[in-house]
């Protein structure tokens, strides 16, 4: 198991923000727009497919952007390069900045690990969705979820650079909900997950998780 460097900022504002990932990646952007990494654009490729090293989020009305690896030193930019936030046609005084830079263990392991999506999980694209309409048995339905999130945890690893050489067990208790995703309807899922597997506070997994979906962080066995 190795270790993964990240920066996670919060921003603590007036009033509880009430827009997403989405207008807060926006506002960044637009500030810094010679960081290719926090706007996931390049001049000679345009838009950067890989796995996003900063990402961004609402999670209780508070913004937070993480940034992973390469992306900790954008993120540590980022700190009070504001007094107003403006997304869309809200704006939103800053009282604070709080910045947390680390590192933390990531990789497969023999005990079992235990998160909660604290955002939608986005799990299906155009394909598995009607794959999983189509399902009527519940158990199905969890074996293809299992399956997508192990893929998930690989796509991530992938986008680090890291190997994995033991299989992925994945275990999970899920319930859907609809997401409002640029004015489209999709499927999303909260709840718990049981990975062996080592997995740092605040990552993403899944579909758009620079704008926020996806986030995972660890709790206790307890609350199972």
């Amino acid at each position: 198991m190795k270790d993964l460097g990240y920066a996670h900022l919060k921003v603590k504002t007036d009033e509880k923000v009430e827009e997403d990932g989405d207008k807060v990646r926006g506002f960044f952007a637009s500030k810094f727009k010679d960081e290719p990494l926090v706007h996931h654009h390049t001049d000679d490729v345009g838009l950067v497919f890989s796995y996003p090293k900063v990402q961004y989020a609402v999670v209780e009305g508070e913004p937070i952007i993480s940034g992973f690896e390469k992306g900790k030193k954008p993120v540590q930019k980022m700190v009070d390069c504001a007094d107003v936030l403006t997304l869309g046609s809200s704006e939103y005084e800053v009282e604070s900045w709080s910045l947390d830079v680390g590192k933390a263990e990531i990789g497969e392991t023999r005990e079992q690990h235990y998160y909660r999506f604290i955002t939608p999980w986005l799990a299906l694209n155009s394909e598995n969705y009607e794959k999983y309409k189509s399902m009527d048995d519940w158990k199905e339905k969890k074996e293809l979820l299992n399956s997508i999130l192990t893929g998930n945890i690989l796509s991530m690893c992938k986008g680090f650079n890291r190997v994995v050489d033991r299989e992925i067990y994945v275990h999970t208790h899920l319930e859907d909900q609809v997401v409002n995703f640029k004015g489209v309807k999709m499927i999303g899922f909260t709840g718990k997950v049981k990975v062996n597997f080592k997995l740092p506070d605040f990552i993403g997994l899944g579909k758009s998780v620079s704008r926020g979906y996806g986030k995972l962080i660890e709790r206790s066995r307890s609350e199972d």
